[in-house]
């Protein structure tokens, strides 16, 4: 089996998940490749036109997907670490 990239990410705070985020230049396309980890501590992916004219990691952190692993893990009965549930207070362990 591989081995993850990092840690899960609905173990990281926001700020830890935004730190392992980074960013290609695919300028034969003139795109931005933006890289983070999933829920998994695997590394993916987004690319998007740089014409947006938006930060490429603000971008991809405005889809939520942080919160979406942390809302995927508590349905999974995984132990959330309690620094990341205090940052969605809307999240609870029910």
């Amino acid at each position: 089996m591989e081995k993850p990239a990092c840690k899960e990410a609905w173990k990281m705070t926001l700020k830890e998940f935004k730190e392992k985020h980074s960013v290609e230049d695919l300028k034969h396309c003139d795109k931005w490749k933006v890289f983070f980890p999933d829920r998994y501590g695997n590394l993916t992916y987004m690319a998007f036109p740089k014409k947006s004219g938006r930060d490429p990691v603000e971008h991809t952190l405005s889809y939520d997907y942080h919160k979406d692993f942390v809302k995927f893990a508590l349905r999974k009965e995984e132990d959330v670490p309690t620094e990341v549930l205090a940052e969605y207070p809307d999240l609870s362990k029910t």
